[in-house]
């Protein structure tokens, strides 16, 4: 593929994705996701009221610690909690919706809409593969996120320039893997593979399509860096502003991660179908 086909197959899938919005109940898995996470988030916040305390003060105690549960450390420590949180999340929940997701957008794109039971019930039957894949991804996102700790206290201090390109640096290697592990998924459902073979020809088609993916991947996952940015330093959003907004920037980039998360899977099933021609002939012909 030269780079004016690639510009052009590129501008198309992005196209084909926005076009995806015609069939709204595609939209469903990932907001379910969203909406479970924000309760979750919400529940913590008010771990002082019963009945959310019986479950948020032993697990508040344990991680952060003691500190999250007094005023304003509550708040201070939020972002960490959720983005571990998400990563559970994300294994435990978000591997059968994001399946689920894929088949309604399969089922858009080759022009075969079903009932959505039915593409939900055939990802609910791959649940124990998808929940494999997805608890290796949660675990090595979180892996990479404790690479930091390695680094030697004094390395970043005063060096503006260094924090950023270690901050980059940590982004990417976060994008690089779980935009290897996007494929896996698609084969165990699309193709009914195995758990061996999903990783096999999904890794395989990764290193094949590594550009594209990564760049299909990049677009919707730079709409989530100002807010995931922002919750960087939560305690200088507390010195600066009330500690609440820490709880309505949290909500926030749940939310825009959510859509990120559309976006990717929208665009990454698209890509797949057209390169391994499982989608209509028509519309292979208008990309080729």
């Amino acid at each position: 593929m030269n780079l004016i086909q690639a510009v052009n197959t590129y501008v198309w899938i992005w196209l084909e994705t926005l076009k995806s919005f015609r069939r709204p109940a595609v939209l469903l898995p990932f907001l379910i996701f969203v909406l479970v996470e924000v309760g979750l988030v919400w529940s913590s916040s008010h771990f002082y009221e019963s009945p959310f305390g019986y479950l948020w003060v032993p697990l508040l105690s344990w991680f952060p610690g003691a500190r999250a549960l007094h005023y304003p450390n509550y708040f201070v420590f939020l972002p960490m909690l959720v983005s571990h949180l998400d990563l559970f999340v994300s294994a435990i929940l978000g591997s059968l919706t994001v399946g689920w997701g894929s088949l309604l957008l399969r089922e858009v794109y080759v022009g075969q809409p079903r009932p959505m039971g039915q593409s939900l019930g055939a990802s609910a039957r791959r649940y124990g593969a998808l929940l494999l894949v997805g608890i290796l991804v949660s675990l090595a996102t979180y892996l990479i996120s404790r690479l930091g700790g390695l680094l030697p206290p004094d390395l970043l201090v005063g060096y503006a320039r260094r924090q950023l390109a270690v901050r980059i640096l940590f982004y990417a290697l976060t994008l690089g893997v779980q935009s290897a592990a996007l494929y896996v998924p698609l084969s165990l459902l699309f193709n009914n593979r195995g758990l061996g073979t999903a990783f096999r020809e999904g890794l395989s088609f990764f290193s094949q399509h590594r550009m594209m993916t990564l760049l299909l991947v990049a677009l919707p996952f730079l709409i989530t860096l100002p807010l995931s940015m922002a919750l960087e330093n939560p305690a200088r959003v507390v010195e600066r502003f009330k500690p609440e907004l820490l709880l309505t920037l949290s909500f926030a980039n749940l939310g825009v991660a959510g859509l990120a998360s559309f976006f990717i899977a929208g665009a990454t099933v698209r890509f797949y179908l057209y390169r391994t021609r499982q989608d209509r002939p028509a519309t292979t012909g208008a990309a080729s």
